[in-house]
């Protein structure tokens, strides 16, 4: 029963996501921003993800809880979502909205991801299969009720799979969750100051770049090169559907694999993922290259995970893994449409897709360096 409950967890949980991830751009387009626009708020909002994870993280350790703070950023969510999809049609308002909004989900995501990793660390991999089928479920969906309710209809589906996830988060035991401990401002700048610690944040900060250009960029161009809000739904169902197969073998992959040198593989297709993107010509290609996310984002989500708990004190395992995704996950995801907007306007697609994949450079280099300077990986 306690799996089925953590599936319906993951899966629930993810489908609300998907459902806001998937269709942000098109709704944001569909609603009168231009690009500029779209960027800011999309860059604020990481911003305002930053702030929330920064008071989540340091709650969650300091009262040795995270299920409080899950239902409470799920309702904060939900009441986002309504506000931005239903409550105002006024651009200014609907933007402070959407920035709460897609700031908050992102913490949803970090808060789910974080608390099953430890509850089940050795299986995380395994439910996080469901969290994918999640992803998938609640893209065709998205895409599809959109197109036939507007964004009432993407309301009530977001609301109604949030509130499946609160029921089952509302009855998960906290067990040892998080570890209770004495956090001090001492404390977490201690954290912050590790050099491993920085190191790979540094690494997951620039893969989270290109990441984001994934969601963003290449969703405009699939746009721009005809693709409809359907062909967006199918590229974000794609990614999530590749990503199933890492996580339900990832016992098995970590036995064979460092982590490090996972992380590796992963640096290394992300720069090919885009340099395939820069060449495509068709809403069509964009989805095939869409499937290399076999090769990145899961294993640099599993690796993640591994990686910063081995350089971190068990009493900040809460603040570390939260903290730290908040850092390169809403930085990245400040910069990357700022930055995006700005290339796209200046260069094109294609150029802009490539310079992408030269970033992804950066991040190879760094984990060879790691690698060399350990001599193994340090996790």
């Amino acid at each position: 029963m306690k799996n089925i409950q953590f599936a319906v967890f993951n899966f629930a949980t993810f489908i609300s996501i998907s459902a806001v991830n998937s269709q942000l751009i098109p709704f944001l387009n569909e609603s009168g921003y231009t690009p500029a626009q779209k960027g800011w708020v999309l860059g604020f909002s990481a911003l305002a993800s930053l702030l929330f994870a920064a008071v989540i993280g340091w709650i969650s350790d300091k009262t040795g809880k995270m299920k409080p703070m899950f239902i409470i950023t799920t309702l904060l969510f939900m009441a986002a979502v309504f506000a931005s999809f239903i409550l105002t049609s006024d651009l200014w308002i609907k933007a402070i909205c959407v920035i709460l909004m897609f700031g908050i989900v992102k913490e949803v995501m970090s808060i789910n991801e974080t608390w099953v990793f430890q509850l089940k660390p050795k299986t995380f991999g395994k439910y996080h299969c469901f969290s994918a089928a999640g992803l998938v479920s609640g893209s065709l969906a998205a895409g599809f009720i959109y197109k036939q309710f507007n964004s009432i209809g993407l309301c009530i589906l977001c609301l109604s799979a949030s509130a499946i996830s609160l029921l089952c988060g509302f009855f998960i035991k906290e067990k040892e969750a998080a570890e209770k401990g004495s956090i001090s401002l001492a404390s977490m700048k201690k954290l912050l100051m590790n050099k491993s610690y920085q190191r790979l944040l540094m690494i997951l900060f620039l893969l989270m770049i290109t990441g984001f250009a994934d969601q963003f960029v290449v969703v405009d161009k699939l746009i721009a090169l005809g693709g409809d809000r359907i062909a967006v739904s199918v590229k974000f169902a794609i990614q999530s559907l590749m990503e199933i197969p890492i996580y339900l073998f990832s016992a098995k992959l970590f036995k064979k694999f460092e982590p490090s040198r996972l992380l590796l593989v992963a640096a290394l297709m992300t720069g090919v993922k885009f340099v395939a993107y820069g060449f495509c010509a068709t809403p069509l290609w964009v989805l095939i290259t869409a499937a290399l996310q076999l090769f990145t984002h899961p294993i640099i989500v599993l690796t993640s995970k591994l990686l910063i708990q081995e350089v971190t004190p068990k009493q900040l395992a809460a603040s570390a893994q939260i903290v730290g995704f908040a850092i390169y996950f809403g930085i990245s995801g400040f910069l990357t449409p700022v930055i995006g907007a700005w290339l796209v306007e200046r260069f094109d697609f294609n150029i802009t897709c490539w310079i992408f994949a030269c970033i992804a450079i950066i991040p190879t280099w760094m984990i060879i360096k790691m690698r060399k300077s350990k001599g193994n990986q340090p996790a």
